[in-house]
């Protein structure tokens, strides 16, 4: 009985203190941190926000006219490529790189708005880039910007939406994120910089009864950003029931379409209605690549609250959801899939948590026997990349990733240390490679992109994919009402642009370190609008 008081005790201290240091944060961003500081301060006992699939998601409060406003300064000292994910606008080259940004947003019954001015500048130094074929070209350690330095500024997280009970309409460039998972996700991550979409949908998870409902419709056309320049279409719903398990189910579907290294001619409305099949664009006789690009994805989340467990699953394909049919024959054939757990509270310990995720985007056995697309391997929208990243999962085609850590979250301490292991290009050696017209290729010695003509070529690739091993620690602290945080990531390549020795044993290529060191201050408050009598 006393063990089960202490325990509560523990629990509610935990819980007063996790409010007291969350600086009354007006909505939840794409960053996989706030997932799971989120989502322990749910497990513990406190606030329920609701399904955080959907992320930018606006935190629900009964007292509107509220404001805060957060201060965050980042230095960072890379010796190596620009590898970097999921961190939005930071773009870390080689170097010392510098981020400073101040959030401002504000929630009203019928308005909610965020922007956030930043200055980044890195000294973005020559690396030795890999030189890897054009399908594996935007990883996150290739130069995506070659401006030496690399200086980007202007507004980031930008949402502008008129809302009423918890629906929205509006237009942001906030970093978006769809899925349960953390480290990676199949259809939108941060990996990359934000792009201007309209929003139509819901702002924050809508309950009847023990069910809740969110969804989310984004349109976007693309521009100078993107090589291709496409219009992006897509929606992503979810339902919950709050039982035990709290369980949720949710699909996205999403369409890149048109653009200019296609010749069908397609206009915003058209592009906008692809989601919902109003809509269909035929492949003409004269069109030499697809005019439009889906995937979709199911999503299943279990919560236990009991035992303080979440187990999820994302399974996509990228492929035409009408054809049911091939589906059912091929269940495997053109997908892609997320696994996770993240255990909350182990060894009795609330403080602790565990987390263990793993992505597969390799190619299928049957690429030998049909057309089998892989993961992000669209040619005409530049493998579906914007600013020079996926904008999605981050490891690319015909790759896997796999993901463990363990934190440790408590008193305004956070430690967190995790190891990864990413490789690519599984299932494709001693490959004859096609490389199309119209395939988009990088000079580097001009430094600048052309369109390369049709060949076959030989690519001896061994029988080893090229691999990445990646072991991170994150450290966080707050003190007097500054969070302070270091991070430190060593990171090795095996078989880079998939080379080996003469024996065919793994080539341990380079190393790389990154120490990221920032602090932020927040202020928050209410603001009374008095009207006169």
């Amino acid at each position: 009985m006393k063990a089960n008081r202490r325990s509560l005790n523990i629990k509610i201290i935990f819980i007063l203190f996790a409010v007291s240091v969350a600086w009354s944060q007006l909505y939840i961003p794409a960053d996989p941190f706030d997932l799971i500081f989120t989502e322990q301060k749910v497990m513990m006992g406190g606030e329920d926000y609701g399904s955080l699939m959907i992320r930018p998601l606006v935190i629900p409060q009964e007292q509107n006219n509220k404001w805060s406003l957060k201060f965050r300064s980042d230095v960072f000292y890379n010796d190596g490529a620009p590898n970097l994910e999921n961190t939005s606008d930071k773009w870390v080259g080689k170097g010392l790189s510098f981020f400073t940004s101040a959030n401002i947003a504000f929630n009203s019954k019928y308005l909610f708005a965020s922007m956030e001015p930043f200055v980044f500048t890195s000294q973005n130094e020559d690396y030795a880039e890999p030189q890897r074929i054009t399908k594996f070209m935007h990883l996150n350690d290739n130069r995506a910007h070659t401006e030496t330095p690399y200086t980007r500024y202007g507004l980031r997280e930008t949402q502008l939406y008129l809302k009423y009970n918890g629906f929205g309409v509006g237009w942001s460039n906030a970093n978006m994120w769809w899925g349960p998972s953390l480290h990676t996700s199949l259809m939108m991550s941060n990996n990359t910089t934000g792009f201007g979409h309209l929003m139509l949908g819901t702002v924050n998870e809508k309950r009847i009864g023990k069910w809740g409902f969110n969804g989310r419709y984004v349109f976007s056309k693309f521009g100078e950003k993107s090589i291709s320049e496409p219009y992006y279409s897509g929606f992503m719903v979810s339902s919950t029931y709050y039982s035990n398990p709290v369980v949720t189910l949710g699909f996205a579907r999403s369409f890149l379409s048109g653009g200019n290294l296609t010749n069908y001619d397609i206009g915003p409305i058209e592009a906008a209605l692809l989601p919902f099949q109003f809509v269909t664009v035929e492949n003409s006789t004269d069109d030499t690549l697809n005019p439009v690009d889906q995937t979709y994805t199911g999503y299943l989340n279990l919560r236990f609250p009991e035992s303080d467990l979440v187990l999820y699953l994302e399974y996509g394909r990228s492929e035409g959801i009408e054809n049911f049919k091939d589906f059912l024959y091929h269940p495997d054939h053109s997908r892609a899939y997320i696994l996770g757990i993240r255990k909350y509270g182990i060894f009795k310990n609330i403080n602790l948590i565990l987390g263990i995720e793993y992505a597969n985007l390799i190619q299928t056995a049957y690429w030998q026997l049909r057309n089998t697309p892989d993961w992000n391997s669209s040619i005409q929208f530049d493998y579906n990349t914007f600013d020079g990243r996926y904008w999605a999962a981050h490891s690319g085609p015909d790759s896997d990733d796999f993901t463990i850590y363990l934190a440790y979250n408590n008193n305004g301490i956070s430690i967190i240390p995790s190891i990864n292991l990413e490789r690519h290009n599984v299932t494709h050696p001693n490959s004859l490679v096609n490389q199309y017209a119209y395939t988009i290729v990088y000079d580097h010695t001009l430094g600048e992109y052309f369109i390369d003509e049709d060949r076959t070529v030989l690519y001896d690739m061994s029988n080893l994919p090229e691999g990445k091993l990646e072991i991170r620690l994150d450290l966080r602290y707050i003190f007097r009402g500054y969070r302070i945080s270091l991070h430190y990531e060593y990171e090795t390549i095996y078989n880079e642009a998939f080379l080996v020795s003469s024996s065919r044993s793994p080539v341990e290529v380079k190393h790389n370190n990154v120490i990221w060191f920032g602090i932020e201050k927040y202020f928050s408050g209410n603001l009374n609008l008095r009207t006169k009598n």
